[in-house]
């Protein structure tokens, strides 16, 4: 009996802002499926990095943004792609950056007032690399800064012959045409 190739692409999950009966549905969905799933797509945002507002004028949108600190970020994240990868063991993981984690350098770049070499420092320790044990757990990250598979959009990754996987840098009444108009 052939199986299935199933390919589970994970929109954002804001680390400690993961609504709790949300992922419950969800990883019992995934535990149902979990035998046939080859390859996971994390979509970005998987860490919320609520702490790391730059701006002085960006004030938190809502306020579950103000509670919780990025070491309970990073835990809850860990935690979720801990269930997945014990769910799923022979699937490949691709994570794309998302805006949120992107604050992470920034912040990087804020803190060392632009100094090159203390911010790529900084960000090596504080970066969803680092934070999250990518190269460890073997998962592949895509960040925003840099081009893949022969897409000139950064962030951007070929998930199939004809199929990318982005997490985009649009939003509002016309993103879905913002983005096609880009990727064509």
């Amino acid at each position: 009996k052939k199986s299935l190739f199933l390919r589970l692409i994970v929109p954002d999950t804001h680390g400690h802002l993961m609504d709790a009966d949300a992922a419950q549905a969800f990883f019992a969905d995934v535990e149902s499926i979990a035998g046939n799933i080859r390859e996971i797509v994390m979509l970005g945002d998987h860490l919320d990095c609520s702490a790391f507002f730059l701006a002085p004028h960006h004030t938190p949108t809502y306020t579950e943004e103000c509670n919780g600190s990025f070491e309970d970020d990073v835990n809850a994240a860990n935690l979720f792609l801990d269930r997945l990868q014990k769910l799923c063991p022979n699937a490949s993981i691709t994570m794309l950056m998302g805006n949120h984690e992107d604050r992470l350098s920034k912040f990087a770049c804020e803190a060392t007032r632009r100094h090159g070499s203390d911010a790529r420092f900084l960000s090596t320790l504080i970066s969803p690399e680092a934070v999250m044990h990518l190269e460890q757990r073997g998962v592949r990250y895509i960040r925003r800064d840099q081009t893949y598979d022969g897409c000139a959009v950064p962030g951007t990754v070929r998930i199939a012959p004809d199929c990318w996987a982005t997490h985009g840098t649009y939003h509002g009444r016309n993103a879905a045409n913002t983005m096609m108009r880009q990727y064509g």
